[in-house]
């Protein structure tokens, strides 16, 4: 079905001074345009969104949260949760903003091995809350992401293979309601908005914390292979045998890169092109290599990083950038690779082959592919394709949607039709974000939930507004 929107909640609702009422009914910081710290608040980790919200809201507490959304409910207007911006999208434009950049508080209880979260929380905070107490959550490729947000989006972790979405691990959350009432939501108590919430993003309530059951800490082996771009063919080759063979404890996942000469980047790497391999692997170094030795033999390897890793640090594994920057991103799931696939990937993204991306294959299934507990459960493909450029113009911008547009029609019929939630780029429309199975049923769900749209995600799932 096509694409609809409830026609009020913040399109084009009129309205004379959003900054001005709410800043009279709230005792937080509310920043509108023309103020001080305007592009400030406004402006998304990604830079490359140009998202324009009628007003920021920055809360201190559930209460400011609470009120932002009676406020929006009671003026036909829309309300949006962004803590960093790194999944930004310009759906968020015209909403009312809230930054809970100020909610940062982790409660971790060993004994009943669970964590509380507040919505401002970054992974590498808890992290380091979590280190020492022998327990660990399920992250992701990088600590700079909101605890919550991540989660809310699914959640595809290194581990995931082993564990399934972290999504998976919410026990309770702490939400604002459409109808502005905070509530606590189980999947006891409520089963049906708990779904949607674990894996569905930001449509169904405005999560103010979030309680995680972890997982006993294991020993993980991982790093980095690389090699220059003439060996291309060969790492994709002994990447794709690896992953065949690999049990649930691995994770491994290929990079075709050309390095930018920024500052940023070692002058070594400058302008170069890569093969790079990252792996992890939840277990002893002695068992890691037996599977990872055959990607070692691959002549031409310039660098190996591979090492027991922390837990708390396994960031550092893929390296990806944590200061803000534009970027456009592309992604889907893979059901089938074979010789046909394996030429296609090559020929449009041969690294150093003037590919204006960098392109990346994620090894996932396990237990990713179980069905039914969450909005991000059963993922369709054993593999994940995604894309990222980094466009200084606009025409930068565009040779990389040619690119990924070329990309996607090429391998359009080994292909699932959707991605991951925590992978998609700020212009993917919500169709490539879930299964159409539970497209469907997030719809209904937002439909009787929030028919006015108060709330509004990055991907709305009833698509964009106005």
């Amino acid at each position: 079905m096509p694409d609809s929107h409830p026609a009020t909640a913040g399109a084009n609702a009129p309205f004379p001074d959003i900054v001005g009422s709410l800043r009279a009914e709230l005792s937080c910081e509310v920043t509108g345009p023309g103020d001080t710290d305007w592009e400030k608040r406004r402006v998304a980790w990604n830079t490359h969104v140009d998202q324009h919200p009628a007003a920021v809201v920055v809360p201190e507490g559930a209460e400011d949260i609470r009120a932002a959304v009676a406020f929006a409910r009671k003026h036909a207007l829309a309300v949006a949760v962004q803590p960093n911006g790194h999944g930004a999208t310009t759906a968020l434009s015209g909403t009312i903003l809230i930054r809970p950049v100020r909610l940062r508080d982790i409660t971790v209880d060993t004994e009943r091995r669970r964590v509380r979260v507040q919505a401002g929380a970054k992974w590498k905070e808890l992290q380091e809350a979590l280190d020492g107490t022998g327990l660990m959550g399920l992250p992701g490729s990088t600590a700079d992401n909101s605890v919550i947000g991540y989660h809310l989006g699914g959640g595809l972790s290194w581990f995931g293979r082993t564990y399934g979405p972290a999504a998976e691990y919410i026990r309770s959350l702490e939400v604002v309601t459409p109808e502005g009432e905070l509530r606590e939501v189980t999947a006891e108590n409520d089963p049906e908005l708990f779904w949607a919430l674990c894996g569905g993003g930001g449509d169904f309530g405005v999560v103010v914390s979030m309680e995680i059951e972890l997982l006993d800490e294991r020993p993980v082996y991982g790093g980095r292979l690389m090699w220059a771009a003439e060996h291309a063919e060969e790492v994709l080759r002994a990447y794709v045998a690896t992953t065949r063979a690999a049990p649930v404890e691995l994770s491994v996942w290929l990079w075709f890169v050309t390095f930018p000469p920024i500052d940023a980047i070692p002058a070594e790497l400058q302008g170069r092109s890569f093969a790079n391999v990252d792996a992890t692997f939840l277990g002893t170094a002695e068992d890691a290599e037996k599977y990872l030795d055959p990607l070692r033999e691959v002549p031409g390897m310039e660098a190996d990083t591979l090492g027991p890793v922390s837990v708390t640090r396994i960031d550092e594994v893929a390296g990806e950038p944590t200061d803000p920057m534009p970027a456009v991103d592309w992604s889907q799931l893979v059901t089938k690779i074979d010789e046909e696939f394996l030429k296609r990937l090559l020929e449009l993204n041969w690294p150093g082959g003037g590919s204006p991306v960098v392109a990346q294959l994620r090894h996932v299934g396990g237990a990713l592919a179980r069905p039914g507990a969450t909005a991000a459960s059963g993922l369709a493909g054993e593999y994940l394709l995604t894309t990222v450029g980094v466009p200084i113009t606009e025409e930068d911008a565009e040779a990389i949607h040619r690119h990924d547009e070329r990309l996607e029609a090429a391998l359009a019929d080994r292909l699932a039709g959707y991605g991951h939630p925590n992978m998609l780029g700020h212009d993917t429309r919500t169709q490539r974000a879930h299964s159409p199975e539970n497209l469907e049923h997030l719809r209904r769900i937002k439909r009787e939930r929030d028919p006015a749209g108060v709330l509004r995600g990055n991907r709305p799932v009833l698509g964009s507004p106005g």
